[in-house]
């Protein structure tokens, strides 16, 4: 495998250089600086995203120009605030979902109290829920009793359908198996 090196004079070109550093930094989770032959130097660093290593930093140099302390220092303040803008990208893509899904459900509640009928009731789930969007039919049924530990309903009436097959009347009711 090999991994990408920038130059500035020559641009990105895939050489191995960076890997034993990247996986050392990677498999001991902690700054690498390793040699790479006989004129590079590498400095790399693990990027993490809580307690989970994602990805890997890495720096390429002449053998002679050594890293400072301070270019080092750099480098892991450079790689924390990398997994914390990947932290904080991930936060808000939840937000922007959570968001989504609050409008979603408000929404679905404006409409289904504002609805006139069990088939308005059922369009409303059909357009909001994903269990609505992917069936290819839905049923608003009602049993003849309440299920309990020691009784069960005998029948099932369905009240309204989406899409309304034609022929169909409203109420129908059928038996019901044991359900167990």
């Amino acid at each position: 495998p090999t991994s990408l090196s920038f130059s500035k004079s020559s641009g990105i070109s895939p050489t191995p250089t960076w890997l034993p550093s990247m996986d050392k930094a990677l498999s001991e989770k902690t700054l690498a600086l390793e040699a790479n032959g006989s004129s590079t130097q590498s400095l790399s660093l693990p990027i993490q995203l809580q307690d989970e290593v994602i990805g890997v930093i890495g720096f390429n140099r002449q053998k002679d120009q050594p890293w400072t302390p301070q270019e080092i220092a750099t480098v892991e303040a450079i790689a924390e605030q990398l997994g914390l803008a990947l932290e904080n990208q991930r936060l808000f893509e939840q937000t922007q979902s959570a968001l989504a899904e609050t409008d979603a459900l408000y929404q679905a509640t404006t409409e289904l109290n504002t609805a006139q009928s069990y088939a308005d009731i059922l369009t409303v789930l059909s357009k909001y829920s994903e269990l609505g969007r992917q069936a290819a039919y839905l049923h608003i049924g009602l049993f003849n009793r309440d299920a309990t530990a020691s009784q069960r309903p005998d029948t099932i009436t369905f009240i309204e359908g989406i899409p309304h097959r034609p022929g169909s009347v409203y109420p129908i009711q059928f038996p019901i198996p044991d359900m167990r």
